[in-house]
């Protein structure tokens, strides 16, 4: 569960895999949202399950810092009940204030 997505049908997962042959051509297929999949239309970026806090610390620090004009005081309560929420929130308004490309956007030290 990246991208904001999820699998549902493991056979389209592995006959993208088979057919690519970089990194570059992984991150299109899963971008263009195939059916294989559900996806969340507000999700951008979403955290590891194993990021450690100190990753998630500095990345929500740093979206924070590079906003173009979301306030990170503005973060909805909803958002703020963990550290991943908060670095899943701001991260994903960094994402799509930076013209929405999730990667590379979204991989910033180790969280996605």
């Amino acid at each position: 569960e990246h991208f904001g997505g999820q699998v549902v049908n493991p056979s389209g997962l592995l006959e993208l895999c088979r057919g690519v042959t970089s990194f570059a051509d992984l991150v299109s297929g899963v971008e263009s949202r195939p059916a294989w999949a559900s996806w969340e239309d507000a999700a951008a970026c979403v955290a590891k399950d194993d990021a450690d806090s100190s990753s998630m610390g500095l990345t929500l620090e740093y979206a924070c810092l590079y906003m173009n004009a979301f306030n990170c005081a503005n973060i909805p309560d909803k958002c703020t009940s963990s550290l991943m929420d908060s670095m899943e929130y701001a991260l994903s308004v960094y994402t799509l204030e930076h013209g929405g490309e999730v990667l590379p956007t979204c991989y910033f030290q180790g969280t996605l």
